[in-house]
């Protein structure tokens, strides 16, 4: 009907209005139908939640703040929908190979709110003072590159930038003959860099990029610096970084370009390439000639603006340093939720009893019986009596 395919041809033809109402006549049937096929009269039917709700469950529950790539949003896969809606109870059943994946995502909740011992590793302050560039054969070549000065208590960069290439290593990671690791565990990390800057009489401010090479973050901190070289200030940015994937650098945001492109030399390489297709080998000769002689030997030339470096945009880098992983406490919250005060935790069957008496009203969302706690408690008892470490089995408890 829409089409204008029916009525056929050879048929009386209903006038537009006419056309209209069956037309919507027979889709609102339709969505009646449709309607109808997905309700239960009435009635709601159990759903699980979905993942946004589960992680916004988990954060308020158990205080957890999931780094990138691992959350409950990352790890469990996209609900369904219903009329665009991803709450609807006739989307969010629950499938055997689902359930796996949400066993699975608990069991890692667990052992990431539960600790034993110390953290991994401790919160480490790594710093990497720029003036030992100077000194680093690996880095040394910087100090001759245009647009880069080595002093006696920090680095000038006008065009490009620093590197960290044998420094700022995390302590005792070096292993099977390698450097070691800039970042020893996924986590959360301080970055920062003492810095100052010169505009070089521009109006437009001095810009600042830390970057990490290879680490799949890119730039780390983008800044101004607008603080002059007698007093630098420190600029500092708080990130997750994951397991070592590079070094880190400092640029300076707009450099200056220390060497141009020689139109003159793009000109006669042309000239040399269509003679030397030409064979005319006396031309190439004379070409290279002419190119000693004007001494065009190379693809850039020196930039005439930087003739003068009091008018040239500078930054001043200090050091740059490296503090993490952060942790906002040890135990976290999560294991204060439920441990309680690890200080007077017990290990017995008291204070298992007592850990999920006091948990499970807050993830139930109601007042719990005495009875429902009991096939929790059973759960851990087991484990205990198997040899299970009393943190792991309550971690066994917990997933459940």
């Amino acid at each position: 009907l829409n089409r204008g395919e029916m009525p056929p041809d050879d048929r009386p033809r209903p006038d537009a209005v006419q056309q209209q109402q069956v037309v919507k006549w027979i889709a609102a049937e339709l969505r009646t139908v449709e309607r109808q096929s997905r309700s239960r009269g009435g009635r709601v039917v159990l759903r699980r939640m979905n993942r946004t709700e589960y992680t916004n469950t988990l954060r308020d529950l158990l205080a957890i703040n999931f780094l990138p790539g691992e959350s409950p949003l990352d790890f469990l896969t996209p609900d369904g929908k219903v009329d665009g809606f991803d709450k609807g109870s006739t989307a969010l059943l629950l499938d055997p190979s689902l359930l796996d994946k949400y066993y699975e995502l608990a069991q890692r909740i667990a052992t990431q709110a539960i600790v034993s011992g110390p953290p991994p590793f401790a919160t480490y302050r790594n710093r990497f003072e720029l003036e030992e560039t100077a000194e680093r054969g690996s880095i040394r070549y910087m100090c001759a590159q245009p647009g880069f000065q080595c002093r006696e208590h920090d680095v000038v960069v006008m065009e490009g930038g620093t590197r960290s290439f044998d420094d700022l290593f995390y302590p005792g990671t070096k292993q099977n003959g390698n450097r070691g690791k800039r970042i020893p565990i996924k986590g959360m990390y301080a970055v920062r860099v003492r810095a100052s800057a010169d505009r070089g009489g521009r109006d437009e401010p001095v810009t600042m990029q830390v970057v990490r090479q290879g680490g799949g973050e890119g730039v780390l901190l983008d800044t101004v610096v607008n603080v002059p070289e007698s007093a630098p200030q420190v600029y500092e940015a708080i990130l997750p970084l994951g397991i070592d994937g590079g070094e880190f650098s400092v640029r300076i945001g707009k450099p200056t370009r220390f060497r141009n492109y020689s139109r003159a030399y793009g000109q006669m390489e042309l000239a040399i390439a269509n003679a030397g297709s030409e064979q005319d080998f006396a031309t190439i000769m004379r070409i290279r000639g002419r190119m000693l002689a004007e001494g065009v030997v190379s693809g850039s030339a020196p930039n005439p603006d930087v003739l003068d470096l009091k008018k040239v945009p500078k930054l001043f880098v200090d050091w740059i340093e490296i503090e993490g992983p952060l942790y906002e406490q040890w135990p976290p919250k999560s294991h204060e939720i439920v441990m309680g005060d690890a200080k007077e935790m017990a290990t017995d069957a008291n204070a298992v009893r007592a850990i999920f008496t006091r948990f499970l009203p807050g993830a139930f969302r109601r007042p719990v019986a005495a009875g429902e706690v009991e096939p929790f408690l059973n759960l851990v008892q087991q484990e205990l009596e198997a040899g299970t470490k009393f943190e792991e089995a309550i971690r066994v408890g917990l997933t459940a």
